[in-house]
C-alpha cells in the first residue's frame, strides 16, 4: 500500500484553501472601505461643526459680521489676525460661490435672515474613492444676544 496524496486530493486541498483565502482577502478589502468611508464621514462632520462654531465665534465678536449679501452664494471661512471671518468671493464685481477647499473636502457656508437673527448652514463635500458626491449639512440660528 502507498502512501501519500492522489492528484485529486491535492487539487481538492488547493480549491478548499483558495476558497477561504478568497473570502479572507474580500472581508480585509470590504472592511478597509468600510473604515474609509466611516473616516471620510467622522472628518466632513468635524469640518462642519468647526464651521458652524467658526459662526458663532463671529457673532460672538461682531454680529454685523455676518455678512449677507447674497443668500443663494456661498461665503468662505479665513482666519486673520487669529480669529475667525468670513470672506466674499467676486469675480469681476459680482459675487459667486466661495468654497473652501480642505484636502479633499469643500466647505460652504451659507448665511440668510434679517434683523437680529442669522440662519446659517455648513456644508461639507467630498468624492470618495468609489462612488458620487458625498455631503454633509450642518444647521443652527444665531441671534444678536447682544442687542
Amino acid at each position: 500500500m502507498k502512501k501519500g496524496f492522489s492528484l485529486i486530493e491535492v487539487l481538492l486541498a488547493v480549491a478548499i484553501f483558495s476558497m477561504v483565502a478568497g473570502f479572507f482577502i474580500s472581508l480585509m478589502i470590504d472592511a478597509y472601505k468600510i473604515n474609509q468611508r466611516a473616516r471620510d464621514l467622522t472628518l466632513a462632520t468635524v469640518l462642519a461643526e468647526e464651521g458652524i462654531e467658526a459662526t458663532r465665534s463671529i457673532r460672538d465678536i461682531n454680529f454685523a459680521d455676518l455678512i449677507i449679501v447674497n443668500s443663494t452664494y456661498s461665503k468662505c471661512l479665513a482666519i486673520e489676525k487669529n480669529r475667525w471671518v468670513l470672506q466674499i468671493k467676486k469675480n469681476r464685481n459680482q459675487v459667486v460661490d466661495c468654497y473652501e477647499l480642505i484636502d479633499k473636502f469643500s466647505r460652504q457656508v451659507f448665511i440668510t435672515g434679517s434683523g437680529n437673527r442669522r440662519n446659517v448652514a455648513v456644508v461639507v463635500s467630498w468624492q470618495p474613492v468609489s462612488g458620487s458626491t458625498k455631503e454633509i449639512k450642518l444647521f443652527t440660528l444665531l441671534t444678536n444676544w447682544r442687542r
